[in-house]
């Protein structure tokens, strides 16, 4: 014979259903989110790497746009007119309308690395006679091998045909170019060296990216400066004229722009596709990650639900299988949801119903194994007595005898509470400490300063818990009765309540004769009832027997000429919380 397939829970069933439900609709979400955030951030990102590409080309061409406009100061100026004229005898007024001309020292001519783009300038007349300014001072023996290599590149100039030329050396780049006059004759040629280290502050940004090179090539395509690989460099260096696109370059799929810049010159950069990935990234992982947690949240949030739901239904097969088991103290709480609550006021009216039912049989025999007292209360009419207590506390009253008034009402209350309840089993911890209070007061004026007590609750909410009637009125009995009262000197009795781990603690302590006896020989002695037993212990250990089975715990221990300290422990019974309706017992 197979055995039995396993069932499913509701809470799994429903658990799964609602997460399997959300989790599609937020994948869904997601997916068509990632996909459209994606297109979005490469667009813009690749127009933003478009634009620093293009700004870079623009910026390098500023400085070319620089030397243009120097150009133009030095055709304009008038005192180096007479120099182009051959007509000037100071030298140092000419170099310093030449540094003004060319403003070498501006902000203009420094890159961002602060860094100078022009860094010698040397204007030569018809008749080969210069005068030159440099940046960064220099001896006299290496500025002089710098003028005479700014002289040759001069001559060799001069005898071509050409408007401008740009030659590569190993620290700058010399450009030389003819300066003309408003009638488009020659008036002189200027050389410049341009500083390599200044190109590279301007390109510096392109080659912090991955796959980043650029090129200054000039007017016959020779790579005056680049960076990067050479076969990179070659195709850069035949791309077209001022454009910007994608291009697989050196078989990598590249971004590239490309400019011309001024002098015959032109300059291309270029960055892998990649870099677009890379910047992209952190964006795409942070809104995973969002997605991630959102998927926790509903997670979380579907399981609360089902948890919601499903909780009572549990709590009911809990509760049917512990009651099944003899657990009848188990109750269900109520819930805001209708069905569950019919449900739970059906469960808890059979429950009280059988466990009322069981408790009147064992009941009958706790009455008949009760100490005498019983008996003797039943011969006596409570309501004569009642009423004779009464009326000696109205005449004390009208007497003016206001100790005599409420002692007689103390006496009357504890009486009350004794015969009158005996048919309640269970009664909450408050009324029971009102018993307490009255019998305390009773024997602290038949005392007077030999007795004191003190009360002490671990929470207001112990006074709302439901212990047996009479349970801690005998616990304080027995330690004024065998502890107190034999005693000379004052005598102190601690009640203490407290709630822990769902059971109600319950101590009563002394500091009376207390006894020799070991706690063992205590429990014998109560199974036996003799004559040394505590009044009342064992009757109460039996009718914590027959409502808590094993669930409870009765100690007492002692130390002779110190006190006694009994505690019980009993399940904490919140009758507030148990749905009774008016056909409970």
């Amino acid at each position: 014979m197979s055995g039995k397939k396993k069932k499913r829970t509701l809470k799994r069933e429903i658990t799964l259903l609602t997460m399997a439900t959300s989790f599609g609709a937020l994948v869904l979400f997601g997916t068509v989110m990632i996909v459209m955030f994606f297109v979005f951030f490469l667009g813009n990102i690749r127009e933003d790497m478009e634009n620093i590409l293009q700004n870079t080309l623009q910026n390098y061409q500023s400085k070319m746009q620089f030397i243009q406009d120097g150009a133009v100061m030095i055709r304009h100026n008038s005192t180096l007119q007479d120099f182009f004229d051959a007509d000037w005898t100071d030298r140092a007024e000419m170099e310093k309308q030449l540094s003004y001309s060319m403003e070498l020292f501006s902000n203009r001519n420094m890159t961002e690395g602060q860094s100078p783009f022009v860094t010698s300038v040397c204007l030569f007349n018809k008749k080969d006679e210069y005068v030159r300014e440099h940046y960064y001072p220099m001896t006299v023996s290496a500025g002089r091998n710098k003028e005479i290599g700014y002289l040759e590149m001069m001559r060799e100039f001069r005898q071509t045909e050409e408007r401008y030329r740009m030659t590569s050396g190993a620290d700058e780049i010399n450009l030389c170019f003819r300066v003309y006059g408003d009638g488009m004759e020659e008036l002189g040629i200027c050389v410049l060296g341009i500083a390599k280290e200044g190109i590279r502050d301007i390109f510096a940004q392109i080659g912090t990216y991955s796959h980043g090179n650029w090129i200054v090539s000039d007017q016959q395509k020779n790579i005056l400066i680049s960076a990067g690989a050479e076969q990179t460099a070659g195709e850069l260096n035949h791309l077209e004229l001022n454009a910007v696109g994608e291009k697989r370059i050196a078989g990598i799929r590249t971004l590239y722009a490309s400019m011309g810049t001024g002098f015959g010159t032109c300059a291309a950069v270029s960055v892998g596709m990649d870099n677009i990935y890379v910047i992209l990234k952190p964006t795409m992982v942070t809104f995973f990650a969002v997605i991630f947690l959102a998927l926790i949240f509903i997670g979380a949030m579907m399981l609360g639900i089902s948890f919601r739901f499903t909780r009572p239904l549990k709590t009911l097969a809990d509760n049917l299988q512990a009651f099944g088991k003899k657990d009848l103290d188990v109750r269900m709480e109520d819930s805001s949801i209708s069905e569950i609550h019919e449900i739970s006021v059906i469960f808890n009216e059979m429950a009280e119903r059988i466990q009322y039912l069981i408790e009147q049989v064992y009941e009958k025999k706790l009455l008949a194994a009760r100490s005498q007292t019983k008996y003797l209360q039943a011969q006596i009419n409570p309501h004569f007595q009642f009423n004779i207590l009464a009326m000696f506390s109205i005449r004390a009253r009208l007497a003016g005898d206001e100790e005599l008034y409420k002692g007689l009402q103390a006496f009357s209350g504890l009486m009350r509470g004794k015969i009158f309840r005996e048919k309640e089993i269970r009664i909450p911890v408050s009324e029971e400490m009102e018993l307490v209070d009255f019998y305390l007061y009773l024997q602290k004026s038949r005392f007077e300063d030999q007795l004191s007590y003190e009360i002490e609750y671990g929470s207001e909410d112990v006074k709302n818990f439901r212990i047996p009637r009479l349970l801690i009125e005998n616990l304080v009995e027995n330690a004024v009765s065998h502890g107190i009262e034999p005693k000379s000197g004052e005598g102190i009795v601690q009640i203490h309540l407290f709630e822990e781990n769902d059971m109600l603690h319950i101590v009563v302590e002394d500091n009376g004769v207390g006894y020799e006896e070991q706690e063992e020989d205590l429990e014998m002695d109560l199974e036996e009832e003799t004559e040394h037993t505590h009044t009342g212990l064992a009757n109460m250990k039996r009718l914590l027997e027959i409502l808590y089975h094993d669930r409870y715990c009765m100690k007492i221990t002692g130390e002779k000429n110190v006190g006694t300290r009994a505690e019980i422990i009993l399940p904490a019974e919140r009758g507030s919380v148990y749905v009774e309706s008016s056909s409970s017992r």
